[in-house]
């Protein structure tokens, strides 16, 4: 979401940013749209590794399914999470 706002906003407060979230008993969907270009980065600036531009990385480490859908309206990432894949910590 933080990424949309920033990165998704082009004409800043003019523009849109929604959150979509379905949840059943099998997984968990949430989908982000926002009216912004998608860029592609990897986490290097100047040749040194960089604190920005891991959302990507962390978004996959997180869930199942990670989805990036551009289209000139905007662009929408769909993440999801199984149910079957939540390890229970006891």
């Amino acid at each position: 979401m933080a990424n949309a706002i920033e990165h998704g906003s082009p004409l800043g407060e003019l523009n849109k940013v929604h959150i979509n979230i379905d949840c059943d008993a099998e997984a968990m969907l949430i989908e982000v749209s926002d009216q912004g270009v998608f860029k592609a980065r990897l986490p290097v600036t100047e040749g040194r590794p960089s604190h920005r531009g891991r959302g990507i990385f962390l978004m996959a480490a997180l869930v199942d399914e990670v989805k990036i859908m551009e289209h000139q309206s905007g662009t929408v990432v769909s993440l999801m999470k199984l149910k079957k894949s939540i390890k229970k910590i006891s």
